[in-house]
């Protein structure tokens, strides 16, 4: 385990997040999917990660159903009630932007489904980042948005925005900015319970 990643975990700790930490992303897979019982509905935030992960089809394989925005063929209608239905779920699962090594969870959100979900609704939520997103303070968590986050999800999600081409942020006033929602979760919100899943690999931007 690297040291960083080590520090972040404690840091979490200290303030009252569960933690857990794979070496792999199998291991970590298997594990989240176990936590989900057969017969329920989970949530899923837009995530890299997961897909890399393969967490929907795994939670699936054990009998649950997962509900998010970014499934392919859905309709309009029911991309717009993926991006809502997350409330009403006892689990959510997404990942991060950037976890400090002082214990900060930052995120940046296009349209805010993911951050809000995050800290206010399931009871369970669940942070999976690979240990390519601890970084050592909010500063840096900010750059790594900017210089790696951002541009490239915004490239992924085909937008026509400056930071396709130049590989950093220029703070456009586009319309297709996906940079609008800027969260940072200091400490587990009341009422949620919240574990940060470190895994020992590069995962997701």
């Amino acid at each position: 385990m690297k040291e960083s990643v080590e520090r972040a975990l404690a840091a979490f700790a200290k303030k009252g997040f569960d933690t857990k930490y794979f070496e792999t992303a199998a291991e970590a897979a298997e594990w989240l999917a176990e936590q989900v019982a057969e017969g329920e509905e989970v949530a899923f935030g837009g995530s890299v990660t997961l897909r890399q992960l393969d967490l929907a089809a795994k939670i699936t394989a054990r009998g649950g159903s997962v509900i998010n925005h970014w499934r392919e063929g859905q309709t309009a209608e029911e991309r717009a009630d993926g991006l809502r239905r997350p409330f009403r779920h006892q689990h959510y699962f997404l990942s991060a932007n950037a976890l400090t090594e002082d214990g900060l969870i930052y995120n940046v959100d296009g349209t805010g489904n993911r951050v809000t979900t995050a800290v206010f609704g399931p009871q369970q939520v669940f942070v999976v980042a690979g240990e390519n997103k601890v970084v050592a303070d909010i500063n840096a968590a900010v750059e790594r948005v900017r210089t790696i986050a951002a541009p490239k999800n915004a490239a992924r999600l085909n937008k026509q925005t400056p930071c396709v081409k130049t590989g950093t942020c220029m703070n456009c006033q586009s319309p297709q900015r996906i940079c609008r929602v800027y969260t940072v979760t200091a400490f587990p919100p009341y009422g949620t319970k919240t574990t940060i899943v470190l895994i020992g690999e590069e995962l997701g931007y």
